[in-house]
């Protein structure tokens, strides 16, 4: 099954918590604290792979879990990190938000993108001994991993795309001139996904070279809009460089057919129309050699285009379109080469944590009694404390009079006993001695 987007969720590991213990030896009464860190959670990477072909094997889950960190435990003993997971998709494949921000272009094999930073693993209670806190009988909990819903969406690379109405011969082209071996049928939409095929120009052209076809199935007048399978695959054209418009000589109207498909593809953007085409007109087969040629002589009239004819089904004249075909791809790939560059290269963002100042902060009065906190550094501290044990709160709450939050909550009119929010948890307000 041909599968070429997928919307998913990641959920990168959980850091392991800090371990709270203390150290235990005969002839020795009060060993200090020894609690181990807890490891840290599993990223999750997408990475791009030549053998990939489709995002089927994708698709078949909804969530992807990356491993938690393992709890830390005593004698200072550091808890196992998550592994990391690794989806394969197919290169081509673009990564975006729900709303269709692009995240990351993996092009090339082997690309590789971090999409879901695993969280930190919690401290044990040894980092937490100081001068007047001797035996801390609390430790972090691991940080949360990253979650994300994403699209995965593939966009073929190919050196030559191949278009036209249905059952213009598109299918039997490739199967004729590559080692694709797509469905072929006589009638409409027989071909329901694109179809690559590599087509070796040795024997033809005398040189070692060869190109990559696709075959893009389903467009029909209105595909823009997505009527047809079209609107599903106008996509893959985008990553084509030369494009071979195929059309079937024993229409009644060749001009209308040839306008109908470069009109979808203005509308549908991404200067697809200007692509550089070779025009070809299949099934000479079908009538006299003298009749066929007439035909193409009014169609060029009619488009200033010469087109080609050709035979799939005999192989006449496949050779020279060959030939033409690659001159016209070697003049694009030439003229590619001397244009300067005006767009500089695309960097994509690596998720990184804590990127903003950990001492700044934001105090949001929500309605009277009730303040909201934003700071990065206590929005993790929140996520790592664990409320049920009075000495980990109290650590939270000398960090937020550390980062003089509690006097600007006293500026702006804070009681006690007034609810703080930090990262929707609740607390109240007590000051400090």
């Amino acid at each position: 099954m041909f599968c070429d987007i997928a919307k998913i969720k990641v959920i990168a590991g959980k850091g392991g918590d800090g371990a709270a213990t203390f150290h235990r030896e005969k002839f020795i009464q009060k060993g200090g604290p020894d609690g181990g860190d807890g490891g840290k959670g599993g990223d999750i990477y997408i990475i791009a792979d030549q053998n990939e072909n489709t995002l089927a094997s994708i698709v078949s889950q909804k969530i992807y879990r990356a491993e938690n960190g393992k709890n830390g435990s005593s004698n200072n003993r550091t808890g196992a990190s998550g592994s990391d997971l690794m989806l394969k998709v197919p290169v081509g494949t673009i990564i975006k938000t729900l709303d269709g921000a692009l995240i990351a272009d993996l092009a090339q094999h082997n690309d590789k993108f971090l999409i879901a930073r695993g969280g930190i693993g919690g401290k044990g209670n040894t980092h937490f001994k100081s001068s007047i806190r001797q035996a801390p009988n609390f430790a972090e909990k691991g940080e949360p991993g990253e979650e994300k819903e994403i699209i995965l969406e593939v966009r073929l690379i190919a050196d030559i795309g191949i278009i036209g109405l249905p059952s213009a011969g598109k299918s039997s082209l490739i199967s004729l001139i590559s080692n694709a071996k797509p469905k072929i049928a006589p009638y409409p939409f027989t071909t329901l996904s694109p179809n690559l095929g590599k087509c070796d120009l040795q024997s033809i052209i005398g040189e070692p070279v060869s190109l990559v076809f696709a075959d893009i199935p389903g467009l029909i007048e209105g595909a823009s809009t997505g009527k047809g399978l079209g609107h599903e695959f106008l996509r893959h054209i985008m990553r084509t460089r030369v494009l071979v418009h195929i059309i079937d000589i024993t229409l009644p109207d060749l001009v209308n057919a040839y306008k109908t498909i470069n009109k979808e593809l203005k509308i549908y953007g991404n200067e697809l129309d200007k692509k550089p085409q070779i025009v070809v007109l299949n099934k000479i087969d079908l009538m006299p050699e003298e009749d066929a040629e007439k035909i193409a002589k009014k169609f060029a009239q009619k488009t200033k285009i010469t087109p080609v004819l050709i035979s799939c089904a005999t192989g006449k004249n496949i050779p020279d379109f060959l030939k033409n075909l690659y001159h016209l791809y070697k003049k694009f790939i030439q003229q590619k080469q001397t244009e300067p560059s005006l767009k500089k290269p695309e960097e994509y963002k690596v998720f990184r944590p804590y990127e903003t100042s950990e001492k700044r902060f934001k105090i949001i009065l929500l309605k009277p009694g009730f303040f909201e906190i934003e700071n990065p550094l206590l929005e993790r501290m929140v996520k790592m404390t664990n409320f049920k044990n009075i000495e980990a709160v109290n650590r939270l709450r000398h960090h937020i009079k550390k980062l003089g939050i509690e006097r600007a909550l006293i500026k702006q009119g804070v009681n006690e006993g007034d609810t703080i929010i930090i990262s929707g948890v609740e607390l109240t307000f007590k000051k400090s001695l």
